[in-house]
């Protein structure tokens, strides 16, 4: 009876590892939350001769920001001078960008790679013909920003 009991033992003990199934741990996926913020720049000449117009902005943009760009310009060619423009550039530690446009609307977007304080720079050129009846160059930059964080 002992050499039954002592089989019945080992049966029951060899399978009592093998009934148990292997559970793998649950990690949750990071959750994000999003800050969105916007600002505009814009100006339109009001002179007949050329003048230039600048501005410099300076913000703090984290790691993971997505910076959108709807940049308008029209600028006509005057006969006298040179066709004006307007330059921006974001200059800092997570993005070095650069664009010129004269006419259209354009999108861009970028994506900061390192936090710290940027800078927004405009530079334009322009004037307003009076032998027609449009309005002057002008550009309008919007920028909208989308900032990503981990919630804990």
């Amino acid at each position: 009876m002992k050499v039954a009991h002592a089989l019945v033992f080992l049966l029951i003990s060899s399978m009592a590892g093998c009934l148990q199934d292997d559970i793998e741990p649950v990690i949750p996926e990071p959750q994000m939350e999003a800050e969105y913020n916007d600002f505009l720049n814009a100006f339109q000449f009001e002179n007949v001769l050329p003048m230039g117009h600048g501005n410099t902005t300076e913000i703090y943009f984290e790691n993971g920001t997505e910076v959108k760009l709807i940049l308008q310009a029209r600028f006509h060619e005057p006969v006298a001078w040179d066709q004006g423009y307007v330059n921006l550039s974001i200059v800092g530690p997570g993005l070095n960008v650069s664009v010129q446009q004269i006419d259209d609307v354009r999108n861009y977007t970028w994506m900061v790679n390192s936090s710290g304080n940027h800078t927004i720079e405009i530079l334009s050129e322009g004037s307003d013909n009076q032998a027609d009846n449009l309005p002057g160059d002008a550009y309008i930059a919007e920028f909208n920003t989308t900032i990503w964080r981990v919630v804990e």
